[in-house]
């Protein structure tokens, strides 16, 4: 395959165990970079790749988390990977726990950031989305961020994590937000594929996120098998918002991975 994948600066050892990393609707592997490079500099191979139509991918867009976990088992087939650890954020943690559920036995871990199931998308957002609306954008980013973030509380001086957002989503091509939001919406069958989730499973959600609300995770929790739940001080965009906090939560949720298999 030739899609893009980013590897946290370091080729893969045959050896490493494997993380993948799936980003969220209209984003793409960027949102990772600081926990790929943690990562691939200790001990694990890192997959982070662009979900069809995202990004530098070649793939065209589509509009259903069974389809984008079908493109994500090729791709690692064609990496030669067994036993992955799956990470995924928003839409990315549906397509991670599908994947997940696919594989069985041969999953090392899952863990979800910024989720929940169903994933229902309000018609407004979908609407907008559909017509490529700047206002579709402006609604993923204005309820994905925490106050904080929207008033620009970053430590690293001179860079706003809302604004950033914005231009990544807005590097996207025509319609491909508007497919990521239909694939979480349509998918009714997620809690019964959280039931053929094997592998130890986290939970990492944030504690003022309005997107995927902790209120609304209840019965995912109960669906998966031994999971773990972390709640940071964060809005949807875990990663961006809170990045020590998440870094942290990861290795936990690696260490519970580890622990129970």
């Amino acid at each position: 395959m030739t899609d893009y994948i980013y590897r946290g600066a370091r080729p893969p050892q045959p050896e490493q165990p494997t993380l993948v990393m799936l980003h969220g609707a209209g984003m793409d592997h960027t949102v990772w970079t600081m926990l790929a490079r943690y990562h691939a500099r200790r001990g694990y191979n890192v997959i982070a790749p662009d979900l069809p139509g995202h990004g530098r991918s070649t793939a065209d867009s589509v509009n259903s988390i069974e389809a984008m976990s079908s493109w994500l088992e090729a791709l690692l087939k064609s990496e030669s990977v067994s036993n992955p650890y799956f990470l995924g954020h928003s839409m990315g943690s549906l397509v991670a726990m599908e994947t997940a559920a696919r594989l069985g036995d041969n999953c090392a871990g899952l863990a979800m950031f910024g989720t929940t199931a169903p994933m229902v998308v309000g018609a407004p957002l979908l609407e907008a989305a559909k017509r490529n609306e700047q206002a579709a954008i402006d609604m993923v980013c204005l309820f994905g961020h925490d106050t904080v973030a929207q008033l620009g509380g970053n430590l690293v001086g001179g860079v706003n994590v809302l604004n950033t957002a914005v231009r990544l989503m807005q590097q996207a091509g025509p319609d491909v937000l508007f497919n990521a939001l239909s694939a979480c919406n349509n998918w009714v069958d997620a809690l019964d594929r959280a039931e053929l989730v094997r592998c130890p499973t986290s939970l990492v959600l944030g504690r003022f996120d309005k997107m995927t609300p902790q209120r609304s995770t209840g019965e995912l929790k109960k669906r998966l098998k031994n999971c773990k739940v972390t709640v940071i001080d964060s809005g949807h965009m875990l990663m961006s918002e809170a990045p020590e906090a998440t870094h942290q939560a990861l290795k936990l949720a690696l260490r519970h991975s580890t622990n129970n298999n």
